[in-house]
């Protein structure tokens, strides 16, 4: 059992509970003497914490009573303890180890030399010392308001630490596992308790403290399978990466239009840490990396907040969303595209357009309104995508739109853009009826002057 017990007089501690729900209520609120759990309802040597600091004693048969959970404690200032059994009082406390002499130490009441004397001697000769312990509480029950707690040794439950009321900072949860009594059949079985250590930073004090949205993360963090918006900017804000990591895979195939967690985990990294481009290109990454469906606002998110970071950063994200693109909305791709250079610009619609099927007209007048000029293989990509025919239609009103009354600029742009469209594979099959289509819309919008000069250059 000393084996439990560090040199800096701390110890580790285990106590049962039946539901995951008690376990949060811990972290969310400490230990309350008005909970059903087993903690607030013992009281046979005290109103108290109840622990055993040797793990094998946790796998008992009767211990099936107090549940399937097991909570992992660690307990500091184990000196301030009413230390009961010989050995261990020894060890934490020296040759000051006697019961009279940690009673002169730590309680205010005076005791008989006859009653300290009694204590001593039960002390050298008892080998179960929770029968000392639950005499002198019965006779002194005031001990629970002065002592911190005791350390004893009981029949059944071996070693074991009673924390009093109010449980304080001094005892810290650090992990917990479902570990039902029986499936721990042997000795070697005990050192491969699944522990779940999230909040293994997280003191009891910590959460006390914390206002009410951190209260909630921290609860959530314990439970591997329970995230929630508190937990997850927690998280993101405060890089843990395994959280966020265990989330995204569990929604992986989940998107919400009305919703993004995607903006979310991004927008609390940024809050988080303003200034460290790595951490923002780190949850960018993990994004990507587990998630394999994307909502418009989720690809915008991405692509907005990559765009910020570095250009080859910003281009690896392109091509990594692939396909995903396709599920930007006009009015997203439309302010997306806003924000570009001409040069990201056309790295972007190169990248992307491959990946675009039956392109609606109001997203071709779109990247129509925003191409950068002389994109020949922009222009090219699009008519083949739509078709030539409706891809004139969409384009010519655009030319017209850009250059206004500039009957100069009217035809440079008409002639420059038009050929690109007639000399492309599919413009190429039937330049012919392509560029009557052409003259026709040019006679009909255009002064003569420029009819004449935009056909002769076309021809």
């Amino acid at each position: 059992m000393l084996e439990e017990i560090f040199p800096n007089k701390t110890a580790t501690v285990y106590h049962r509970t039946k539901s995951l729900d008690n376990i949060q209520g811990v972290l969310s609120s400490g230990f309350k003497k008005t909970s059903s759990e087993s903690w607030a309802t013992n009281c046979l040597y005290g109103c108290g914490l109840y622990t055993t600091f040797e793990i094998n004693s946790q796998f008992n048969n009767y211990m099936n009573i107090y549940g399937s959970y097991l909570i992992k404690f660690k307990a500091i200032g184990i000196e301030n303890y009413l230390i009961l059994q010989k050995q261990v009082a020894q060890y934490v406390l020296g040759k000051d180890y006697k019961i009279s002499d940690q009673l002169r130490r730590l309680v205010k009441r005076k005791f008989t030399q006859e009653e300290l004397d009694d204590l001593d001697a039960q002390q050298e000769h008892e080998p179960y010392t929770s029968d000392i312990l639950k005499k002198f509480y019965d006779k002194n029950k005031w001990i629970e308001n002065e002592l911190r707690g005791a350390t004893y040794r009981g029949r059944n439950d071996g070693y074991c630490l009673l924390r009093y009321y109010p449980i304080g900072p001094d005892v810290s949860m650090i992990a917990y596992s479902y570990a039902p009594v029986g499936d721990q059949s042997s000795q070697s079985s005990l050192g491969k308790i699944d522990w779940v250590t999230s909040s293994s930073k997280l003191r009891i004090k910590d959460i006390y403290q914390s206002t009410p949205s951190e209260k909630r993360a921290k609860q959530s963090l314990l439970d591997m399978s329970n995230y929630t918006q508190d937990s997850l900017i927690y998280a993101s804000k405060n890089k843990m990466y395994s959280y966020i990591t265990s989330f995204l895979k569990k929604t992986r195939d989940y998107t919400n239009k009305h919703f993004s967690y995607v903006s979310l985990l991004i927008r609390s990294t940024v809050m988080g840490n303003p200034g460290d481009s790595e951490a923002k290109m780190k949850m960018i990454d993990l994004i990507l990396s587990y998630k394999r469906k994307f909502s418009s606002d989720d690809v915008k998110e991405i692509l907005v907040f990559s765009m910020t970071l570095n250009k080859d950063f910003f281009r690896e994200v392109v091509e990594r969303l692939g396909e995903s693109t396709n599920n930007l909305d006009i009015n997203s791709l439309r302010d997306f595209l806003k924000h570009l250079s001409d040069e990201d610009k056309a790295f972007f619609l190169k990248t992307v357009l491959p990946y675009k099927r039956d392109l609606e007209e109001s997203e071709v007048l779109v990247i129509l309104e925003s191409l950068p000029d002389d994109e020949e293989e922009i222009i090219q990509t699009l008519a083949s995508n739509v078709g030539v025919t409706k891809f004139l239609r969409y384009l010519l009103p655009t030319i017209m739109n850009k250059v206004g009354s500039n009957i100069e600029m009217y035809v440079a742009k008409a002639v420059n853009t038009i050929s690109f469209v007639l000399d492309s594979p599919a413009g190429r099959e039937d330049r012919g009826y392509y560029l009557d289509y052409v003259k026709k819309y040019i006679h009909s919008k255009a002064t003569h002057l420029a009819h004449d000069s935009i056909v002769e250059k076309l021809k």
